[in-house]
This record gives C-alpha cells, sequence and structure tokens, in this order.
C-alpha cells in the first residue's frame, strides 16, 4: 500500500518535465537580465509538474513567498520533513494507524518532489551557465548539499547579477510598452509579469496595485475596451489584485475576439473590423491635421528667426562694408599723396671777396653759408695782441674772445692783407660728415614694427596699419623692409 500511494518522481524525470518548455543557455557572464529571464523559463517549465496544492505546479519554488503571492494570489506553506516512519497509534485501531500512514506517505511524497524539484532546478541552471563561468561554483556550496534553489540564484545574483540603474529604467519601459490588441492578451501579462520579476531580483519590487495600474493603462490605450473595463472597475477592491487582473481580462479578450471574428465574418457594417478602419482612418486624418498645424507652427517660427539672423547679418555686414571703404580711401589716398622727401642740405662754398672790399670794417655775419667750415687761424695772421680769452700782453688792447677780428684802437678798420679769411676755403677733415649722430643702438620696444609717421622703435601693437596718430599722407601699408620713404626716427637701433 505504501509503494501505491508513495509517487515522487525523481530528479532526472522532473528535469525532463521543465525542460520541455525549453531552457536557453546562457553565453558568458550570466548578468541580471539573462538570470531573470531563465528565472521565467524555470518557472514556466515548473507549471507542467502536477502539485495537489497550487494552480501553477511547482513554479512556487522557483519565485521567492511574496513574489508568488503578488503574482498568482495564492500563498503556499512549503512541505515540512515528515519523520522517518509514520507516527503510528499503539492504542489505535488498525484502521486508524492505515490513515496515518496514508497521511505520512502523502506528506513524504510533496516533501520529497519539493526537494527533488529543487535539485532539479539547481542542476537546470548549472547546466545552461556558460562552462566558463560553471567552474567558479564548483566550491560554492561545498558542505551545503541541502540548499535550495532559491538560495543558489540569489548567490549567483550577488556574485554576477548585480543591476545597474540603466538596467532598473530600462525594465520600467518595458513594463509600460502600449500594447497592440491585435497580439493576444497574454502578450501584455508576460510583458507585465517578466517586469515584475526582474525588478523584485534587483531590489525594486513592485506592488501589486503598481501591476494592475499598468495593465489597465495599457487596455485603455488601445480604446477598444471600454465595456470590459466599465465591468472590471465595477468589481470590488479585494477583486481586483494582479491574479484577477489575468483571470479576468484573459476571458473578456478571448470573448472580444471571437466576437470579432464573427462580426468581420458575417460582413456587417458595423463589424468590428471595419469599425476600426474607421477609427483608424480618422485618427489619420486627425493626426495629419495636428502635423499639418504643428509643421506650419514650426515653419512660421523657422521663418521668423531666419528674418531676424537676416536682419542682424545686414546691419553687420553694412558695418564691415562701411569700415572696408573707409579703409579703401584712406590706401587710395595714401598711393595718390607724394612720398614726404628729406629737405635737402646745400652746401655752399665760401668765396672770400677782393681784398678792395677791405678798406671799410664790416664784420662778416658769424653764419654766412651753411654748414660753415672751420678755419684755424695761420699762426701769425696778426701782431696786435692774441685774440684768446687769457689776460697775458695785450690784454687792454683787445676785448674776450668773440670769435671777431676787432682792430686796435687808433688803426683803420682794415683786413690784415693776404692774412684773414683765406684766399680759398679749405676742406674739412676726411670723415667729418661721417661722424654718428647717435650713441644708443638698442631698442626701447622689444619688436621690429615699423610705423610711417613714428619710425622704427614703436609699441608691439604699433605698425603703420595701426597707427593711432597719422600723419598727413600717411602710408598704412609701409613695412620696415619697404618704409615708402617714411620716418627714420630709430633705424640705427638695431640691438634688442
Amino acid at each position: 500500500m505504501a509503494s501505491s500511494i508513495y509517487k515522487a518522481p525523481d530528479v532526472a524525470s522532473l528535469v525532463d518535465i521543465i525542460e520541455t518548455e525549453g531552457i536557453e543557455s546562457l553565453d558568458g557572464r550570466p548578468d541580471c537580465h539573462k538570470l531573470v529571464k531563465l528565472v521565467n523559463q524555470l518557472a514556466n517549465g515548473c507549471r507542467n509538474i502536477d502539485c495537489d496544492y497550487s494552480n501553477y505546479g511547482m513554479s512556487w519554488l522557483v519565485f521567492p513567498q511574496a513574489l508568488y503571492a503578488s503574482l498568482t494570489g495564492e500563498n503556499i506553506v512549503a512541505p515540512i520533513q515528515p519523520p522517518l516512519v509514520p507516527p503510528y497509534n499503539p492504542n489505535g485501531t488498525q484502521q486508524e494507524n492505515a490513515v496515518i500512514s496514508i497521511q505520512w506517505q502523502k506528506n513524504k511524497e510533496l516533501f520529497d518532489q519539493m526537494v527533488h524539484t529543487d535539485k532539479a532546478l539547481i542542476s537546470i541552471m548549472k547546466a545552461k551557465l556558460d562552462p566558463k563561468f560553471r567552474a567558479q561554483l564548483s566550491n560554492m556550496f561545498v558542505g551545503t548539499p541541502d540548499r535550495t534553489f532559491q538560495a543558489f540564484y540569489n548567490r549567483l545574483k550577488t556574485n554576477f547579477g548585480r543591476p545597474s540603474p540603466h538596467d532598473i529604467t530600462r525594465n520600467d519601459e518595458r513594463m509600460r510598452s502600449a500594447w497592440d490588441a491585435t497580439d493576444d492578451i497574454s502578450f501584455l501579462i508576460k510583458q507585465i509579469r517578466d517586469g515584475a520579476v526582474f525588478a523584485y531580483f534587483v531590489g525594486q519590487q513592485k506592488t501589486d496595485k503598481e501591476l494592475v495600474t499598468l495593465g489597465e493603462k495599457a487596455i485603455l490605450d488601445t480604446g477598444l475596451f471600454a465595456t470590459q473595463y466599465q465591468g472590471w472597475k465595477r468589481r470590488p477592491d479585494n477583486a481586483r489584485t494582479w491574479s484577477d487582473f489575468e483571470e479576468y481580462w484573459q476571458a473578456e479578450y478571448n470573448l472580444w475576439h471571437e466576437t470579432s471574428n464573427t462580426a468581420a465574418q458575417v460582413g456587417y457594417g458595423g463589424n468590428v473590423k471595419n469599425n476600426n478602419e474607421h477609427q483608424e482612418a480618422e485618427q489619420a486624418y486627425f493626426n495629419s491635421l495636428q502635423h499639418f498645424g504643428e509643421t506650419n507652427s514650426h515653419n512660421a517660427a523657422t521663418f521668423s528667426t531666419l528674418s531676424a539672423t537676416n536682419a542682424q547679418m545686414a546691419n553687420s555686414l553694412q558695418a564691415q562694408i562701411s569700415e572696408l571703404t573707409r579703409k579703401m580711401e584712406g590706401l587710395a589716398n595714401a598711393v595718390q599723396a607724394p612720398a614726404p622727401t628729406q629737405p635737402t642740405q646745400i652746401y655752399t662754398p665760401y668765396h672770400p671777396p677782393n681784398e678792395g672790399q677791405y678798406n671799410t670794417y664790416n664784420p662778416m655775419p658769424r653764419h654766412g653759408y651753411a654748414p660753415q667750415p672751420l678755419q684755424q687761424r695761420p699762426y701769425g695772421a696778426h701782431t696786435y695782441g692774441r685774440t684768446g680769452g687769457g689776460r697775458g700782453r695785450g690784454y687792454r688792447n683787445r676785448q674776450r674772445n668773440t670769435g671777431q677780428y676787432r682792430p686796435p684802437p687808433g688803426t683803420p678798420n682794415q683786413w690784415p692783407p693776404t692774412t684773414y679769411p683765406p684766399q680759398s676755403a679749405q676742406p674739412p677733415p676726411q670723415g667729418f660728415y661721417n661722424r654718428p649722430t647717435h650713441t644708443n643702438p638698442v631698442k626701447y620696444h622689444k619688436n621690429w614694427n615699423y610705423c610711417w609717421s613714428c619710425g622704427f622703435d614703436v609699441a608691439d601693437d604699433h605698425t603703420s596699419g595701426t597707427c593711432p596718430y597719422p600723419k598727413p599722407g600717411h602710408i598704412y601699408h609701409a613695412t620696415r623692409e619697404n618704409p615708402c620713404n617714411g620716418c627714420q626716427k630709430g633705424k640705427h637701433k638695431t640691438q634688442m
């Protein structure tokens, strides 16, 4: 009797049952996305395992109790391990002990089923991991062979599957994605369910109300289930959980789908297909009008911006044209104006007058010609005393040295004959006019700029083109290499 009641399948059989739904292998690092996807596949496979106390098979072993209760509305209590032998009543009747034996075998069956399913889930997950990471798990459960699948998964998540903020954001976006009513509503339910599982395992658990709200919004956005939505809202609050949502809307969608197909087959003008096409046409027309208005508004704003930009460009261009015209006029005037020339020094040689012109005293001006040559009075030119500045003999017969000849008192106003001035002017010594007129060759400004009006030693920002004080006829393009007969001031400064 005991063997006929005990029917818990072994681990190998459970592995085959779970993998009938198809379990994908994990390539590479088992991150949070891959692990959650694997968990969902294992949960679907566990639904195929017969379970006397759950409508979803042994999938409650895959999810934590709180998450499973939120998704299914079932609060499962895990079976406890029965004693090694049936707890018979020594004073009981044979019939009573038979009932105890049956109950003990049933409890053992449920407990063994849970243990074997845990082992099957762990075996499948290990087999689906990438071989590179499977080797790292060899010492993970040493000494603890009775760990559950959830403990195994949590260890994997801790070591490899920590989520990033970006992963959490993307999951929220997937849960809020629009649902196409042409697809079965099971797609919407799976979309929200998978997102809830991911959120739970990454520490962002969604409440039952949040899941229901996401489903309601997706259904309302289709605009096709107003009547069904009213019936849903008439239900009491405790009958509008997520598990109720799945059951109610799956049934209503099936009925709506059957009705839509029947009306389309009969060919009534008011069938759902035609209504949908009419609604789509109206929506397309409305969207085109809205798009046309948005386009016009955008074009108007663009034209306004372009007009303002063109006005600014016109003002800027006019100012640039005026400035360019002013500079071109200055260049034209500079080209037309004659180049300034240095004043020419005219050397007029000295021509002594005839001796008859010296009959009367007529002192010669000191600056009768330019430049006046240096002349040395010959020794013994006159015998009327010195003309120096000393106070020797003859001082009273002369005045202070003034550079002019004065005859002594009582003598006629005559030049001494053939003595002074000389009969012919003597040329100045060689190199007299080539003596350097400047003694400092070091530049004050450490640059090689040149200005036509200011010369060769000017500031760093001072050139012929930027001269703040241009003189008449200023040439703006004059440079140090081509000064255009400009100012020569500072030309001798050739050292920095």
